[in-house]
């Protein structure tokens, strides 16, 4: 009996150890986050796209609030197949550094995009939402193509252990600032037309010709409204300057070379 009782003293603490190092994410602030943005209904239509997306089933809804997350397409193989939920993880401790799966992106999820929840995974210190677009979704580098299907995600917040320790309240504050939560359609795509409008009016006074004599206007938006930068835009800003370096060395690299070229050739003529 006594060994027996010193076994099961092992077996239980064996059990809370990682508990104690790690608690992870708390039972609390699961149901805070699932009540925030409630799951589908499991169904056919949120695995794969050979199937209708049921509406009557999608219980949570949320609007991009910032741009620039990865999301793919059903995959496509004579017809539509399952949805790829392409894992992307934001490092919240870490400057809000965005990882995810090597090879090309179909898509970047543009502020003001309305995206259905069709799942929440949760694995120690990070949360994971499933999102699929309730319509389908046409880039607009993409609008040639001959298919175009929903895009899904499945979008990680990795919290620090100070983080998670604040609380349920301050986790959906962090997770708000990225996916605004909605309980309907409705609701998310007035939010998400609001968006548009303050987008095209900040666009329009970005555009608005200088005055003769005066200054251009500066095409800024109050505080309350000011827009955030889109990140696939300053993505493609980076990309090209780095393009322009490497074209910029290149020049100076064949410069090098004919110098050394002319150089060769007039020891070769003396």
């Amino acid at each position: 009996m006594r060994i027996r009782a010193i076994l099961w003293v092992l077996i239980f603490l064996a059990a809370s150890i990682p508990r104690i190092l790690w608690a992870g994410v708390s039972p609390e602030t699961a149901k805070a986050v699932e009540a925030a943005y409630p799951p589908a209904v499991e169904h056919y239509g949120i695995q794969s796209a050979q199937d209708d997306l049921d509406m009557t089933k999608l219980r949570g809804f949320a609007v991009v609030e910032k741009g620039g997350i990865p999301a793919e397409p059903a995959r496509y193989f004579i017809s539509w197949q399952d949805y790829d939920y392409r894992g992307v993880v934001i490092h919240l401790g870490e400057g809000d550094k965005l990882t995810t799966r090597r090879g090309e992106i179909y898509a970047y999820l543009q502020r003001g995009d309305v995206m259905a929840v069709a799942g929440i995974k949760i694995f120690n210190d990070t949360i994971y939402l499933k999102l699929i677009s309730p319509e389908v979704y046409v880039p607009e580098e993409r609008s040639a193509d001959k298919h175009h299907s929903r895009v899904t995600v499945m979008a990680g917040f990795k919290f620090t252990k100070g983080m998670l320790e604040q609380g349920p309240d301050a986790v959906l504050k962090i997770m708000k600032e990225w996916f605004r939560p909605f309980p309907n359609m409705d609701d998310a795509k007035a939010y998400s037309q609001g968006i548009q409008d303050q987008l095209k009016a900040a666009s329009a006074a970005a555009s608005t010709p200088a005055p003769e004599g005066g200054k251009a206007s500066s095409g800024a938006v109050p505080a309350a409204t000011a827009v955030v930068p889109d990140a696939k835009a300053s993505s493609g800003d980076q990309r090209v300057k780095t393009l322009e370096e490497k074209i910029d060395d290149a020049k100076r690299q064949l410069d090098e070379a004919e110098k050394e070229l002319n150089q060769i050739k007039g020891s070769k003529k003396k």
